[in-house]
Formats: structure tokens, sequence, C-alpha cells
């Protein structure tokens, strides 16, 4: 049964991605999450506005209907010299917070999302990775 969702979630990742002007980078997830396979969602900021909203609602909707009660660890990856947009750090956590309010928005709790943040060198731009677990 855990293979079964395991696909499902994976279809439907691979489904909403493009979405996303995202792809898969898991040499940028953080060391604690190494264990977890995939990001449910990677949302990349290429451009200053990036409309993620509806996808990622879909995504979420999609796990919570597959797994019961899972909890979202939503990383902010920013690169080393970040000088494109915004000031790194700062400018990616609160990106990071919009995608947990998204996510909430969505009937999950507060208590079921966690948000950290890594620096990468192997970043271009400003990312929000979205693991479930």
């Amino acid at each position: 049964m855990l293979f079964y969702r395991s696909v499902r979630i994976l279809l439907a990742t691979l489904f909403i991605l493009p979405f996303f002007h995202a792809v898969h980078a898991q040499d940028a997830a953080p060391a604690e999450l190494a264990a977890i396979d995939k990001p449910l969602v990677v949302i990349r900021f290429t451009e200053k506005v990036v409309p993620y909203e509806n996808a990622l609602a879909r995504a979420v909707a999609q796990a919570e209907n597959h797994i019961d009660a899972p909890f979202y660890d939503v990383v902010s990856i920013y690169p080393e010299n970040d000088d494109y947009f915004d000031s790194g750090k700062d400018a990616a956590e609160q990106k990071a917070e919009e995608v947990i309010q998204t996510i909430q928005r969505t009937g999950v709790p507060k208590e079921r999302t966690r948000l950290s943040q890594q620096k990468s060198d192997a970043a271009t731009y400003q990312e929000v990775h979205v693991f479930i677990r």
C-alpha cells in the first residue's frame, strides 16, 4: 500500500512540477532531510512572480488524500551569491513562509508544517522545496 501511495504522489509531482518552473534538485536538500527521497514540489523563483499557489494546493490535496496526516517540511534554498532579485536569506525565508501559508489555506494545521533554510552554492535561484513525511 505504501508503494502505491508513493507512486501516486510521484506521478502527481511529475505532472505538477512544470507549473512551478522547477526541477528536482536533491543535492540541495538539507542533510536532515536526506532520508526523504524526493520533494513533493520544488518551486524555483526564476522570475519575480511565479504562480505556484493552485498547483501547490492540488499537490497538497493529493497528499492529504493518500497519506494519513502528512507533515510538511518546507525548506527555503538560497544561492550563496544572491543578487538576482532580493537580498538572499531574508527573501528566501519570506517566500517559504508564503508557501506555508498556501499549505495552511488548504486546511493543513500549522502544527504539521516546519520551515528551515539552507544556503547552496549549487542553486542559481531562490527555491522552496516541500517534503512530506
